[in-house]
């Protein structure tokens, strides 16, 4: 759980602890009636099950005590006891102390969501960059891969830097999507659902150095909140487009970085760039049924980089002077072929006709390749260390 979430619920725990204790009390000076002890019982049980429901406390030292708690108001409802009931006001005042023993605490400013098949020889270096740029953890879902993906990211599962999950089944990029925002909402500031052919880059510069991801992000939405112009409500996300990078006039697959190899694009006006997908903040969304755009809880809106709304999964200012995605959809002419014949996790595909290969293909290789833009060739370098260096998983 990220600091400000635990400390948020603290907060919560200790006012629950204090209007519990002041029951018991209230119990201790007046014999009260048994609608009024099965209201401290109803309390216990309440907060036990909310905090197991919503910040996944499950099997905790706080739920054993409440579970206790619970118990203990039954036996005095049974036979009045007050010992027990000094016994219950003790532990009741150890909730706080014990939320401390049950809770992991991290920093993570930015998390990344994806969901995957057959990616694998590209994931290292998806995973190394984005470490790079400011994302601290990674929630993979492995869509069925037959490449070793778990292997792969073994060290990345061992050092607690991926968390990942088998996930079959056709078109389950949205239960994946909303299965992290169900279960790992408190786990991170915020969160990009994104792609693995998807590079979430940084464009703005503090000085000579590119900002991180997280500095950019706050840089937006504290600009936004400033501006006396924003909607009524609250930012809860932002929309970042695409750039889209074509075969780079590969016929084959490429040794070496896909970053290095791939850089040529899609002109900024191509249709494709209108796309965006989002980082949120995953505590104010209430889930996806569009894999570029959640579904925002009352009050909450996305934002461009510039702090105007984008009401769908589409925006045609299509500007990425702060941030973007450059997307590598197609790869080189042989891979784009494979992707083609095995399917994605967001859609079931049919046997590809040979008018849809032919389109496919055609626009990788002639409208996506129009532009050279070798904007990540600053980070190549580095990168390749990382790769070639086992410490950096670490």
């Amino acid at each position: 759980m990220i600091i400000q979430c635990y400390e948020d619920l603290y907060k919560q725990v200790e006012m629950c602890a204090s209007t519990l204790t002041k029951m018991v009390d209230i119990m201790l000076t007046n014999q009260q009636r048994n609608d009024f002890v099965k209201n401290l019982q109803s309390a216990f049980v309440g907060i036990a099950e909310d905090l197991e429901k919503t910040y996944k406390l499950h099997d905790k030292p706080i739920i054993a005590l409440l579970k206790r708690c619970a118990e203990l108001s039954y036996i005095y409802l049974c036979d009045r006891d007050e010992s027990v009931l000094v016994e219950c006001r003790e532990f009741i005042r150890d909730l706080p102390k014990t939320l401390e023993e049950s809770v992991d605490l991290n920093d993570v400013e930015l998390a990344a969501v994806v969901i995957i098949r057959n990616n694998g020889e590209y994931m290292r270096e998806w995973i190394e960059y984005h470490r790079m740029v400011g994302v601290k953890h990674f929630y993979i879902y492995d869509n069925e891969s037959v490449d070793g993906l778990k292997d792969i990211l073994s060290d990345y599962i061992e050092h607690n830097i991926v968390t990942y999950k088998y996930w079959p089944g056709p078109v389950m990029q949205l239960p994946a999507y909303n299965d992290a925002v169900d279960n790992y909402k408190y786990d991170a500031k915020y969160m990009a659902f994104i792609d693995g052919d998807e590079f979430l880059m940084p464009v703005m510069k503090h000085g000579d150095r590119m900002m991180l991801l997280p500095e950019v992000i706050e840089y937006i939405l504290d600009k936004h909140e400033k501006d006396e112009f924003k909607l009524d409500g609250n930012c809860g996300g932002i929309g970042v487009v695409w750039r889209t990078y074509g075969t780079s006039f590969h016929k084959n697959r490429q040794n070496g970085l896909l970053i290095e190899n791939y850089n040529y694009r899609a002109e900024d006006t191509a249709p494709f760039c209108i796309h965006i997908k989002s980082i949120c903040n995953p505590r104010v969304i209430t889930g996806f049924l569009n894999p570029h755009a959640p579904v925002y809880a009352q009050g909450y809106y996305c934002i461009s980089e510039k702090g105007s709304y984008i009401p769908s999964a589409y925006f045609y200012d299509s500007k990425c002077e702060l941030l973007r995605i450059n997307h590598y959809r197609s790869k080189s002419e042989e891979e784009l072929l494979e992707k083609l014949e095995r399917g994605t996790p967001d859609r079931v595909y049919k046997e590809p006709d040979e008018m849809a290969i032919a389109k496919s293909l055609h626009i990788a290789t002639v409208e996506h390749n129009k532009v050279y833009d070798p904007i990540m060739e600053p980070y190549v370098d580095e990168l390749k260390k990382r790769l070639a260096n086992p410490d950096y998983t670490i």
